[in-house]
């Protein structure tokens, strides 16, 4: 693990490379990847970045003739840590558009830095279109293009050993809300009553979602790695949850697995699940567990030296579970607080856990965990009830009342409460 770490920490970004035709809604999911109702500033090829604002109506129409520069760096400013590469409309089936894409993917795995590399291949699907698979896709899928990035890196197992790493490609397909509309639309047709069509349309959706897409994919020489499939991104209720797991279990090198966790800011959940398997086969703990987390890269070093030596937080007699606990459930925490991304960090994760440590708070967790009567060779069922207690801790609304009632008393409004005195 520290190999892991020790790569981790000399990369601040995860390279990812959209591929798709046009309008299959590649920057709306950009965007809500990286929880953005901006579009992304688009540096060139030497990361210097384009003095004037780029008239969507050009680029749209570039889509549309299949134009793209796909060496463009595009970065949000609510997530930088993100870079991404749009092939804007990758759909003409053309030998020179995927020439151009074999070139990039290419000339990325000889990078000698592993930032400079690909990290990761994202390829939209849209299924609201008549035509599920196009040239370029079958182009693509048949010659294992995706293969062209491997790149060269130290392993994570033993650093002096060089090893190729393939760069994992998932397909996403957008727009599923289209198949549930057609799904209903061939039910009514077929003499299904409005309730009934309206009844049996997902199953319907999902039955197309199969046959036209899932299948044929699955066929080619070289299928992707993973699956996604998302309805209209533009609607509040949807979300880019799946995508974002799918992603991490599809990379297979533990370094880049924990650069692309630790980077993204949409799922903490995920955060919190690696952080778990991680801290449950570590022999050290605080790092493991902590280094998931995004806000935490900012002072890793700072907050992991604080914790090793604070008797008063971790003492040697406390098992790994309570450790774990108390680790993510002030993680979790701190991951809302704004000031957790600066380097406030450090105050604010050890202010949770002088909260959380010895409190009644801690108590109440542990007890679940024992109630739980989770074996321990039952990895995946600890692993389990550990999560489901760290998601539903309350210490967040603790830390805001212990904090109003403190002010209560400064300004003289009422006595200190026994819980306030406590503390």
């Amino acid at each position: 693990m520290d190999a892991v770490l020790d790569i981790r920490s000399k990369l601040s970004h995860f390279r990812i490379l959209i591929l798709g035709r046009a309008n299959a809604g590649k920057t709306t999911i950009l965007k809500g990847v990286c929880n953005s109702v901006e579009d992304p500033e688009i540096f060139n090829l030497r990361g210097k970045k384009a003095r004037r604002r780029i008239d969507p109506l050009i680029v749209q129409e570039s889509a549309e003739r299949g134009l793209h520069n796909i060496e463009h760096q595009l970065i949000f400013k609510s997530n930088p840590q993100f870079i991404f590469h749009d092939s804007r409309g990758f759909e003409s089936g053309s030998v020179e558009e995927i020439d151009g894409v074999k070139s990039f993917i290419t000339r990325r795995a000889e990078e000698v830095t592993l930032a400079d590399q690909l990290h990761a291949i994202w390829y939209c699907i849209p299924t609201d279109t008549a035509r599920p698979l196009l040239a370029a896709d079958e182009e693509f899928f048949e010659n294992d293009i995706a293969r062209k990035g491997e790149s060269r890196f130290c392993s994570f197992v033993r650093r002096t050993r060089l090893t190729k790493s393939k760069v994992p490609l998932v397909a996403i397909f957008t727009k599923s809300d289209g198949l549930v509309t057609e799904a209903f639309n061939a039910l009514r047709a077929s003499g299904k009553s409005i309730k009934d069509a309206r009844k049996l349309q997902a199953s319907r959706a999902q039955d197309l979602l199969e046959t036209n897409f899932l299948e044929p994919l699955k066929s080619k020489k070289y299928p992707p790695a993973g699956y996604v499939q998302l309805d209209d991104m533009r609607k509040e209720t949807s979300g880019c949850h799946e995508l974002i797991e799918t992603t991490a279990n599809a990379i297979d090198d533990k370094a880049l697995q924990l650069l692309f966790v630790s980077v993204q800011q949409n799922n903490i959940g995920l955060c919190v699940t690696c952080a778990i398997r991680s801290g449950l086969i570590s022999l050290d703990i605080v790092q493991p567990t902590l280094s998931w987390f995004p806000h935490v890269w900012v002072r890793l070093e700072v907050i992991c030296v604080r914790l090793q030596c604070a008797q008063r937080i971790f003492c040697r007699t406390i098992d790994e579970v309570k450790h774990i606990l108390a680790i993510c459930i002030c993680a979790e925490q701190t991951f809302s607080e704004g000031s957790a991304y600066s380097r406030g960090f450090a105050s604010a994760f050890e202010n949770a856990m002088e909260h959380y440590a010895g409190s009644e708070l801690e108590a109440h967790a542990i007890q679940q965990y024992n109630e739980s009567s989770a074996p321990s060779s039952d990895w995946r069922r600890r692993r389990q009830t550990l999560f489901d207690i760290i998601q539903s801790h309350p210490l967040r609304t603790y830390l805001l009342r212990t904090f109003v009632s403190r002010f209560d008393v400064l300004q003289g409004i009422g006595p200190p409460s026994t819980e306030v005195a406590e503390n």
